[in-house]
């Protein structure tokens, strides 16, 4: 009887545990696909090979950018990037920014003399550095700078970049939610939201297109264009 007993327990347990070990291989088995898709869609973004520090250039482009477009980044459907020597001004005297302060020395160093703490530009450079970001043209901007920043130049053509500051200012908007998504044409579109602490809501949602060009210090892109969009 005693063995009888034994017996059933035996046949019992090792029904329960094939049981257990089916179960676990189903579950296994369901959780695969799963596991490679999440791989493959990783595999296909090519905005992946971006690295750590392209973001980060790529982010201080963009912030320039927009605070550089007040006033037109908020038209839904028109794009443009730098189309005015306004603009373009705009970019030059926000550059400085000091959010990236940390990353300033390493992309400017081949196009801005570092004198104590002011950062030095030429007019040669500027234009470079503007073409750079994205703009086609900027014959009108350093007579523009010069005439409406006198008190940044320090000689006829050098610009002292100032220190800009977005926190702490009465317009201070928060960059949220960026989206970095590269195209089969090797174009790269970041999407992102403008939030607003004062209105505690998202003001915007924007859009920049970019190019891949080798000698731009943002990241290697230059933008095409800027837009909100819904």
């Amino acid at each position: 009887m005693r063995k009888i007993f034994i017996v059933t327990v035996l046949i019992v347990c090792t029904s329960v545990l094939f049981s257990c070990g089916f179960i676990n291989r189903k579950k296994v088995i369901g959780q695969t696909p799963v596991f490679v898709k999440s791989q493959s869609e990783k595999r296909d973004n090519k905005a992946e090979e971006l690295s750590e520090s392209d973001l980060e250039k790529l982010k201080w482009l963009i912030q320039t950018l927009h605070v550089s477009h007040t006033g037109d980044s908020n038209i839904i459907g028109k794009g443009c990037v730098l189309d005015t020597k306004e603009k373009q001004v705009e970019f030059l005297y926000s550059l400085n920014e000091m959010e990236y302060e940390h990353i300033l020395k390493d992309s400017l160093g081949e196009y801005v003399v570092f004198e104590n703490d002011k950062k030095l530009i030429s007019r040669e450079n500027a234009e470079l550095i503007l073409k750079m970001a994205g703009a086609s043209t900027t014959t009108k901007t350093w007579r523009y700078l010069s005439q409406n920043y006198s008190y940044n130049m320090k000689s006829e053509d050098v610009f002292i970049l100032p220190m800009y500051r977005r926190e702490g200012s009465d317009y201070f908007i928060e960059f949220r939610d960026w989206k970095f998504r590269m195209g089969e044409d090797g174009k790269l579109t970041v999407k992102y939201k403008i939030y607003s602490p004062i209105f505690c809501r998202y003001i915007e949602y924007v859009e920049v297109r970019l190019h891949k060009n080798e000698k731009s210090i943002f990241g290697g892109y230059s933008a095409d264009y800027l837009m909100a969009v819904l």
